[in-house]
């Protein structure tokens, strides 16, 4: 099963941003886009309302990799939205630090959205994607499926890449089996200048990616060549 992650991260000697049935997070006011099916009906949903991140449902990211190291400090919440703060501060070895939450509840098959906005500074990696895990460790055993709805360099806020890694579930970066992706999607705006909503719909074997509630791209993965991921 997966859980949802949003988090911040250095990258590629710049500065980047990374975030599962309907579920919805992120979100400043109502979710945005209508689910892909009148089937759905909404399962989860967090809208950042209080005054600091809820600990009995999100955990922080707080792996050191690529650039930066992420801090639970560094995620907060300002005028009732996630802020995923991204700092030039040494930190564990690192020049950056940046942030993500993770959610504790894990989650199956089902249509997963974020209402969010990309930061203007460039050299960060903005990303939404679900994968096994608790946000201690990328690479944590355990994870086969990672749907990566969105992973946006800062340097290019006008393309949305999208798409799938498929891991063997041992610890370790060596365990990548696959990684079909999307064409690079251009949606023609650029994406620091208003909210948008980010959505991927997972069932068995495919997963469809949305932007605005526009479906841009669809992956299907073999379920008899790669294990499942428990649903």
């Amino acid at each position: 099963m997966n859980t949802i992650v949003a988090s911040c991260a250095r990258r590629m000697l710049r500065p980047s941003l990374a975030a599962a049935g309907l579920a919805a997070a992120l979100t400043p006011g109502t979710v945005l886009a209508d689910p892909p099916s009148t089937l759905y009906g909404l399962a989860w949903e967090e809208t950042f309302s209080g005054s600091s991140v809820d600990t009995s449902r999100w955990n922080f990211r707080t792996d050191v990799k690529v650039l930066s190291a992420q801090l639970a400090a560094n995620a907060v919440i300002d005028n009732g939205q996630l802020s995923l703060l991204m700092k030039q501060e040494n930190v564990s070895g690192m020049n950056y630090t940046g942030a993500g939450v993770v959610s504790k509840q894990q989650f199956g098959y089902g249509y997963f959205e974020v209402r969010a906005k990309n930061t203007t500074n460039t050299g960060w990696h903005n990303s939404f994607w679900m994968m096994a895990g608790d946000g201690s460790n990328t690479y944590a055993a355990g994870r086969y499926l990672e749907i990566d709805q969105a992973e946006i360099e800062t340097a290019d806020q006008t393309h949305i890449p999208s798409g799938l890694n498929i891991w063997n579930g041992q610890a370790g970066t060596g365990g990548k089996l696959a990684a079909p992706r999307c064409a690079t999607y251009a949606p023609g705006v650029n994406l620091t200048a208003a909210y948008h909503t980010y959505g991927a719909d997972w069932r068995e074997g495919a997963i469809d990616f949305y932007f605005d509630g526009v479906k841009y791209c669809t992956i299907a993965y073999s379920t008899t060549q790669y294990r499942q991921d428990p649903v």
